[in-house]
């Protein structure tokens, strides 16, 4: 529990950095490239350690591409361009080798629609509007933290222990008090910071 909390106030105060500077010299889209190149390290590590998932170095080298590249998409339009060269090449590699990778071209594929759409969708948010993004990460945070706690020191009724043994009852209304206390936290600090009222689309209470 202790390195939890640490590991949680450390992620903290380096998001809430990221975020209040992230206008400046692309700090944003770097730190979420950043994120996406090891989160596919991961990914591509786990699936080297099953013969079903074998690749050459060329396809994991364009899955890297695609997905790091996927944060700057929304703010110039010929990334797109080189995510498509990227995407050419993987097949032509799969094609013109005629191994069986098969395998890895459908887990390459759907690492890039999740982890990289989600890059991608955290790095819009934050262009449109950076409030936006904050909304939505204060709603998952503040479940997730609240959720963990009220389990940890109420949860005595569990919730569904045939899928998730550790989760209970009383850890999903913490959860869900979180999200509420959460979004009312963030739409003070847009006040507060922002000196303006809350625009209607992004205020979840009208």
């Amino acid at each position: 529990m202790k390195t939890r909390i640490i590991s949680g106030l450390l992620m903290t105060v380096i998001f809430f950095t990221v975020f209040f500077l992230g206008s400046y010299i692309y700090i944003m889209p770097i730190a979420l490239t950043s994120i996406a190149i090891i989160a596919t390290h991961e990914l591509l590590g786990i699936a080297a350690q099953n013969v079903i998932f074998q690749s050459s170095r060329i396809m994991k080298l364009c899955v890297y591409g695609m997905i790091a590249l996927m944060p700057w998409a929304f703010i110039f339009s010929i990334v797109w361009f080189i995510i498509l060269i990227l995407n050419l090449i993987l097949i032509l590699v799969f094609i013109v080798q005629r191994k069986s990778y098969f395998g890895f071209l459908g887990y390459a594929y759907l690492i890039v629609l999740f982890l990289g759409g989600s890059m991608y969708a955290t790095s819009s948010f934050y262009q449109i509007n950076p409030y936006y993004l904050l909304f939505f990460l204060a709603i998952s945070f503040g479940s997730d933290i609240f959720a963990y706690f009220s389990g940890y020191f109420f949860g005595k009724n569990k919730l569904i222990p045939w899928v998730s043994p550790n989760k209970t009852i009383e850890g999903a209304f913490g959860g869900i008090l979180g999200s509420i206390v959460s979004v009312i936290l963030i739409q003070s600090l847009y006040i507060l910071v922002t000196k303006q009222p809350i625009p209607e689309n992004i205020n979840l209470f009208t």
